[in-house]
């Protein structure tokens, strides 16, 4: 069974015009009115209005209520003992408000504080479980009598209540002195009743200095006992006229209008509803004349008018109609089919069951869940939808700790859940009551039944041990770096968790501020999850992954926290601090001798002909330096992470191969090489470096030492042929560069030949050159420049045009440019070749008529 705070709703809104209250229905009410009878209040002519405000009270009670009747206990301070007038029928209850006012109004006597007492503990004798008492003292003066008495029924009604209790303290003072009011706070009365049973002096403290103090007092009061108190116009009451419409959520059981007027005539009543009740019954109630003190002269009438409903009123809207306009002293009292659902979770979402005895144990210090909703039926299991409660409808939840002082607790609204959350943290050991309240303008809930809860100190007096497997000289747990691929999982320490209280069974633990790679793990050898507990004779393991380790900035000290945390009910947490260091392993890399001395003690000697046969692709690779690297988390890789360095002179090349854990190292040279190697005679050192490029490993082997001995013959043979190789080249380079300077004819250039015929010839200028063949037998050709001949006149190429080659060519001819050609050779002996452009005409001068012209493209001819 949940635990659950099941309330009704009792709530009471005096309007400025109109005021809607909600009553409590399932629960039955105490109420104990104490009436100052001493002459003080009679010669003060004061004790008419308060007697009315005692009779206005009784007349809203529920008296005859067949499952749960309200009970009713009053007393003057100079009767012997209490009364308890039965109200259980309507004749009854309208005996009682007529007894009230004829008693209450005689007196004469002192103010003696044991009716006080009594009336406190007449109250309590009739209370059941759950229900509420409410003790009203009215009085004008200081009490006499004895206190010590007094003060030991306060203790004892705080101890032995079955329910919750509250106090109202009327203080007649039609003077308005504050001297008096400070003298009647000093006797420590209402001040002790107060903070005893609602927590502070002034709350329910009126202090009554004229009729409209004594009238809101009355209003303050009843509205307390009715459940509710004064908290503004609600959204979904309107009021026009003789004319009251509400819209209630909830199904009503009881609708109770109550009218007052103050010039005394008839108070509104109603004369016709929308709805039609099960029984109906009404109470006159008043004053019979007016109070002699000023300001306190008005002769006040009420109307108590109760509807019964059998099976409830649903919820909807509802009218009443007056046979008057309303006036500022009439107002409703509901009583609806309405509970609040009150529940209770530990730290880990479980909701709290009570025990045997009724009382939920909870832990000190520790924080728990609260959720209320509302139903507006008892059969109800459905909450009441948060959209159709008013925005302006607040929760909270009172708890009184073991030395009476009440708290409240905030409970915000979660509309997206349909309820009301909070949290409670109980901060003392023992006993508490807690009580909740939903307060909704119009709508407003009483406090609930007095739920007990035990407080028990159960905190765990928590600590961590962290036993590493490794640890450096500063504290650090250390780990191996392990190669990419590897997956064993590293333990590195064992975590245990004490507790010196023997309290905590079982814990939960987080690991923060540390990576993935980093883990704690069960015995099982499963990882642990935070949200799982471990019993505290378990130890856990810190595992990680080497191999998560792949860059230089990751090899750090790493600090990470611990947090313990005892399981429910038990509290407590720790937390404990420790480093982490990955440990990066060396890489190894020393000499291992070479292929003329495997102990490596000598230097590797080589000559020309060894270095050059170290190339060959079929003998090659014979003779090597070798260097043996151990510990790489990354497989050696030449080129990737394997790099060999030399400091040889120019020509003298490594060839570098990775054989299992040995590097090879093969000094290799070109055939050019022994030339200069012969004029260098130094020893040759090599190195083996080891980089992965992730910052993790660098290592640098020791050097081994080449010495290159190159004989006369072969620095001869080699100088030789670089002296060959350097001819050949200049013999090549010429060739190129007159195959380069070479000009030809352009492909579509043509001679057009007119020799009189009915045909003009076409002659070609481009031919076949030979070029290729030509440049590299430069020194036969030289540059080898594309020539023809046409009708005997030798032309040879050119850029932008042609030569005319004088010596070889007929010079019979005129040309354009130079007339007759043998003239221009006699003129002109010296000259050889002589530029012509295209379109340049060449004539015979024998008579024959022949012309020839040149054109650089046949499109350009006739």
């Amino acid at each position: 069974m949940s635990f659950r705070l099941l309330f009704r709703w009792r709530t009471l809104l005096w309007l400025v015009l109109v005021s809607i209250v909600f009553l409590q229905a399932a629960q039955a009410r105490v109420i104990g009115i104490v009436y100052d009878d001493s002459g003080s209040m009679t010669n003060a002519g004061t004790v008419h209005l308060p007697t009315f405000g005692a009779q206005f009270i009784v007349s809203t009670l529920e008296g005859n209520d067949p499952n749960d009747p309200d009970r009713l206990f009053y007393g003057r301070l100079n009767q012997s003992r209490p009364s308890s007038p039965g109200i259980n029928t309507t004749g009854a209850q309208q005996s009682a408000i007529q007894t009230i006012e004829r008693q209450f109004t005689s007196g004469g006597g002192n103010t003696p504080i044991k009716m006080v007492g009594d009336m406190l503990d007449a109250i309590l004798a009739a209370q059941r479980d759950g229900e509420e008492v409410y003790l009203v003292v009215i009085t004008d003066g200081q009490f006499g009598g004895d206190f010590n008495r007094f003060q030991r029924q306060v203790q004892a009604a705080l101890r032995d209540a079955k329910g919750p209790i509250r106090s109202e303290f009327v203080l007649i003072n039609p003077s308005d002195s504050d001297s008096f009011v400070q003298s009647v706070r000093d006797q420590d009365v209402f001040p002790f009743l107060n903070t005893s049973f609602n927590g502070s002096a002034d709350d329910g403290f009126h202090n009554v200095t004229n009729f409209d103090a004594m009238f809101e007092a009355v209003k303050a009061i009843t509205a307390r006992i009715s459940g509710t108190e004064d908290l503004g116009q609600a959204n979904n009451i309107r009021k026009s006229g003789a004319t009251m419409t509400l819209e209630s959520p909830f199904s009503i059981s009881r609708i109770v209008a109550v009218s007052s007027s103050e010039d005394g005539s008839p108070p509104p009543s109603v004369t016709s509803t929308s709805f039609t009740a099960t029984d109906t019954f009404s109470f006159d109630s008043g004053m019979t004349e007016p109070d002699r003190a000023s300001g306190w002269n008005k002769i006040v009438k009420g109307y108590t008018q109760h509807f019964v409903f059998r099976p409830a009123l649903s919820p909807g809207k509802h009218t009443l109609e007056y046979d008057r306009q309303l006036n500022n002293g009439s107002f409703l009292l509901f009583e609806a089919d309405a509970v609040v659902d009150l529940r209770l979770f530990d730290p880990s979402g479980q909701m709290l069951q009570p025990g045997a005895d009724g009382v939920i144990e909870v832990t000190l210090d520790a924080e728990y869940d609260l959720q209320s909703q509302v139903y507006s039926e008892k059969s109800t299991t459905t909450p009441v939808p948060f959209s159709e409660i008013d925005s302006n409808a607040r929760f909270k939840t009172d708890v009184r700790d073991p030395t009476d002082a009440q708290t409240s607790i905030p409970m915000p609204r979660n509309d997206a859940a349909d309820r009301a959350e909070g949290k409670a943290t109980f901060t003392q050991v023992g006993e508490h009551t807690l009580r909740s309240v939903l307060r909704w303008p119009g709508f407003v809930s009483p406090t609930s039944k007095s739920i007990n809860v035990r407080v028990l100190d159960r905190r765990a007096e928590m600590s961590i041990s962290i036993v590493p497997t490794n640890q450096d000289g500063s504290g650090n747990i250390t780990f191996d770096v392990l190669a990419g691929g590897t997956s064993a999982l590293q333990r590195i320490a064992v975590i245990s968790v004490h507790d010196a209280t023997g309290l905590a069974v079982e814990y939960s633990m987080t690991l923060s501020e540390l990576p993935g790679w980093a883990e704690l793990q069960r015995a099982n050898g499963d990882i642990l999850e935070p949200s799982d507990t471990v019993p505290v004779s378990e130890s856990l393991t810190l595992v990680v992954d080497g191999s998560a380790i792949t860059s230089g900035n990751q090899v750090k000290t790493w600090p990470f926290v611990l947090a313990a945390r005892a399981a429910s009910p038990v509290i407590g947490e720790v937390e404990a601090t420790g480093t982490i260091l990955p440990v990066v392993a060396p890489v190894v890399l020393n000499p291992a001798g070479h292929s003329k001395d495997p102990t490596g003690t000598t230097p590797l000697p080589m000559n020309g002909t060894e270095l050059r046969e170290n190339k060959h692709k079929t003998t090659g690779k014979i003779n090597g330096l070798d260097f043996q690297i151990r510990d790489a988390l990354s497989s050696p890789e030449i080129g990737k992470n394997i790099e060999v360095i030399t400091n040889a002179p120019l020509g003298v090349g490594i060839i570098a191969e990775v054989n299992g854990d040995l590097v090879s190292a093969y000094p290799t040279t070109a055939w050019w090489c022994p030339c200069i190697l012969y004029f260098r005679d130094a020893p040759i050192q090599v190195f083996v470096e080891f980089d992965d490029g992730n910052g993790l490993q660098q290592a640098r082997s020791p050097s081994q030492t080449l010495q290159v001995t190159v004989t006369a013959r072969e620095a001869i043979t080699s100088c030789l042929l670089i002296l060959l190789a350097i001819l050949i080249f200049l013999y090549l380079l010429k060739a190129l560069l007159n195959g380069l300077a070479t000009q030809r004819f352009p492909k579509r250039s043509i001679a057009e030949i007119d020799d009189n015929s009915e045909v003009t010839k076409k002659q070609h200028l481009r031919g076949r050159n030979r070029t290729f063949f030509k440049v590299l037998a430069w020194p036969i050709f030289g540059v080898p420049h594309e020539r023809t001949s046409v009708g005997g006149i030798a032309l040879q190429a050119r850029r932008g045009g042609c030569l005319l080659l004088l010596t070889g060519s007929n010079l019979g001819y005129v040309s354009d440019t130079y007339d007759d050609l043998e003239e221009f050779r006699e003129d002109n002996p010296k000259k050889d070749q002589v530029a012509i452009g295209w379109l340049e005409e060449f004539q015979r001068k024998d008579g024959f008529g022949e012309k020839i012209r040149l054109f650089r493209d046949i499109s350009e001819a006739r």
